[in-house]
């Protein structure tokens, strides 16, 4: 969803920050990992300029997360014994 409307509104004051922070890279700030920016310079690398390309890395990131959750969920799920799957309590 939020790769369908990217590229119709203009920047928000933190999306000018991050830039900002990308042009003088260190290994932290105050209010932000390291690769927070690293992430908006690799943006910039890749299309300058382009609010689409600032958003869809930090988008696809958030989508692996997702899938790479909902995979382990299945594995603890079915590795289970039988113990997370079973609707009845243990009894003894």
């Amino acid at each position: 969803m939020l790769l369908l409307v990217a590229g119709r509104y203009g920047y928000h004051r933190d999306e000018l920050y991050l830039l900002a922070c990308a042009k003088r890279l260190a290994w932290g700030f105050v209010d932000q990992p390291p690769i927070t920016p690293a992430i908006a310079r690799l943006s910039q690398a890749i299309a300058p300029g382009s609010l689409v390309a600032l958003r869809a890395i930090p988008a696809l990131i958030g989508v692996a997360l997702a899938l790479g959750a909902l995979v382990f969920i299945l594995l603890i799920a079915g590795v289970g014994s039988g113990i997370l799957m079973d609707p009845t309590p243990y009894h003894p």
